[in-house]
Parts: structure tokens; C-alpha cells; sequence
């Protein structure tokens, strides 16, 4: 497998050169075991207004990790299709700026890949009994998301706002996404779904969540903005049948 892992960034001054350190050495230990073939670190910077150019423009730049830095914000959605345009490995994956997700866990997702041959893993944050959310009306909210997004789609969901993702990246070049903020989240998921035969698979994995002292941006407003696109994109998958995708 030839992996990309695109990560975008807005205002991470403080974590994501620590991030992509852990990202690499995740990365390397892959290659190591022969799950890995190759892997690029794409790394979008959406505008931000601290330090996080500077801190990315320091690092060294190679022909694994690429940096773009963005000159307006624009949201999480639109740093990610800026990435998914640019990978070039057989499948990509999406990783935050922050410590709430574990690199590690790479791992679990590409096994998995590899033992269903499937097209789309999710990281579920739900599955690990060991996983604790920052707060209750956090994963209430997620929880029924997932729940509403599962009825929608016909197929069981545990965790839709997770942020990883292992998809075939010829898959998502396909999808027609709209979504620039962290809705992107819902419209991967459908616009997926649309494949016919899609294979897909939801693993445990960790989750660290951080408060918004800390610098967690999702709030009410996205979750309201995810509610909307649910609807939006079911009612359109359900009853306008646009296209189905044959891959």
C-alpha cells in the first residue's frame, strides 16, 4: 500500500510539530513491518492566524511531506480537498492536528483493509470501551448522528464525526464533495455510499478529547450544520437518485 495522510491545520502553533513527529514515526514503523510500501504527509494549513506557518515553514521539507500554506480560512473541508487533489497513494487518511487521535492506530485500519480488501475503514471512537468524550452532550450529539446517518444510509454507522478515515483515494477523487467546514465528515460518508458494492469496515480506536481551552473548535453550530447535511444528502441519495457510483 502506497498511503497519504492528509492533515489540515488551523491555528496548531502548539501541537502539530509534535503531531507529524508521531505521524512519522507511526508511518516508519509501518514500513518496517512491510504493511507500508510508501507514504506521503500532506499537511494543508487553512489560513491560520498564530504561528502554525511559521512553525511548518522551519520544518524540513522532503519528498514525504509536502506543506501548503493557505492564505484565507476557508474550513477543515476545503484544507482536506485541497489534500485528496494532491495524494497520490492508494489510499488516504485523514488525520487532525492535535493529540486527539492516536497514529498508532494506523495500524488497526490498515489491517483491517487488508483482511476485508475494503474500500472504506472508519476509526470509531464508539467501539473502544475505553474511550472517554470531553463532554456528555458531545458524544450524546455524535452519538445520535451516527444514528440518524445510519437510517439514512441503510448501513450501520457507530461514530460519523470521526476524523479516521482509510479510503481508496481513486473513490474520493469521485465523490462530488460541497461541504468546507466539518460537514465534510458527513458528505465522505454519503457520497461513499454511493459506490455499488462499497466494502466497507468500523475499527476501535483511541481518543483523547481536549476541552476548549484547549483549542477544540467544533461547537453546537457544526453539529447543527452536520443535522442539516444528514437530511439534505439522505433525502438526495434516497429520492433524487443523482448518481450511483459504479467503482
Amino acid at each position: 500500500m502506497h498511503l497519504s495522510v492528509v492533515i489540515p491545520v488551523f491555528n496548531e502553533e502548539e501541537h502539530i510539530a509534535s503531531v507529524l513527529a508521531r505521524v512519522e514515526t507511526a508511518l516508519l514503523s509501518l514500513k518496517a513491518s512491510s504493511l507500508l510500501e510508501a507514504y506521503e504527509i500532506l499537511v494543508i494549513d487553512d489560513g491560520s492566524s498564530d504561528n502554525s506557518p511559521q512553525v511548518l515553514s522551519a520544518l524540513k521539507h522532503s519528498k514525504d511531506l509536502k506543506i501548503v500554506l493557505c492564505e484565507t480560512n476557508k474550513g477543515k473541508g476545503a484544507a482536506l480537498q485541497i489534500g485528496f487533489q494532491m495524494a497520490i497513494g492508494d489510499f488516504v487518511i485523514i488525520q487532525d492536528a492535535d493529540h486527539e487521535y492516536e497514529p498508532e492506530d494506523y495500524l488497526h485500519l490498515i489491517r483491517e483493509q487488508k483482511n476485508l480488501d475494503a474500500d472504506f475503514v472508519l476509526g470509531s471512537r464508539i467501539l473502544s470501551k475505553k474511550n472517554k468524550f470531553g463532554f456528555f452532550r458531545q458524544k450524546f450529539a455524535n452519538q445520535l448522528l451516527s444514528f440518524l446517518a445510519s437510517l439514512m444510509l441503510g448501513r450501520k454507522i457507530t461514530d460519523i464525526e470521526t476524523c479516521y478515515k482509510l479510503v481508496r483515494r481513486d473513490m474520493l477523487l469521485l465523490c462530488d464533495f460541497n461541504a468546507n467546514r466539518f460537514d465534510i465528515e458527513i458528505e465522505i460518508a454519503f457520497e461513499l455510499f454511493r459506490f455499488k458494492a462499497l466494502k466497507f469496515s468500523e475499527v476501535a480506536i483511541s481518543y483523547n478529547p481536549r476541552s476548549y481551552s484547549e483549542g477544540k473548535k467544533i461547537g453546537w453550530k457544526d453539529g447543527v450544520q452536520a443535522l442539516v447535511k444528514i437530511f439534505s444528502m439522505g433525502l438526495r441519495n434516497l429520492f433524487l437518485a443523482k448518481r450511483v457510483y459504479n467503482t
